[in-house]
């Protein structure tokens, strides 16, 4: 296991192996020899994979474990936040880009044909001009002032 890890960092890592990963090189100096390196892996196998307990919340239900509903269970009882819910939701066609439509309030912007003004029509996209940038100015100038014509110099006398 040891030797698979230090394989596969020369594999990715260039430079020194001191340098990139200290805490192996310090694992390979030590003077008690292999069999401490190896005992030492295998408590750290153990408590970081075995020790861990599964987690069933997202389990796959599938082929090997069929999920069938018992007929004689009872129904859970409603909650305070289901029962203040929409009883009637209408659903649009999915596939002209309309969203489901329920009861409440909208955002502006969610509305069709109305948009924010920073955001852009066509992506919807906020802008990266500055607001400033798309007015025009009022008399101001904005270029820089052309550069004065150059003199020459007048010539030495000693030359």
């Amino acid at each position: 296991m040891y030797f698979s890890a230090i394989q596969f960092i020369h594999d990715v890592k260039t430079g020194p192996f001191w340098e990139h990963s200290p805490v192996l090189y310090d694992i390979s100096g030590i003077k008690d020899g292999w069999g401490k390196i190896n005992k030492g892996m295998l408590k750290m196998y153990a408590a970081e994979v075995l020790g861990k307990f599964p987690v069933v919340q997202h389990f796959p239900f599938g082929s090997m474990f069929q999920w069938v509903r018992d007929p004689d269970a009872v129904a859970a009882p409603s909650t305070f936040h289901a029962r203040q819910q929409p009883s009637t939701i209408k659903t649009e066609d999915v596939s002209s880009g309309q969203s489901a439509s329920v009861s409440g309030t909208k955002a502006p912007w969610a509305q069709p044909g109305v948009g924010m003004p920073q955001m852009q029509a066509a992506t919807g996209m906020p802008t990266t001009r500055a607001p400033w940038a798309g007015r025009p100015s009022a008399g101001l100038r904005t270029s820089m002032p052309a550069p004065a014509p150059r003199r020459s110099l007048p010539k030495r006398e000693d030359q």
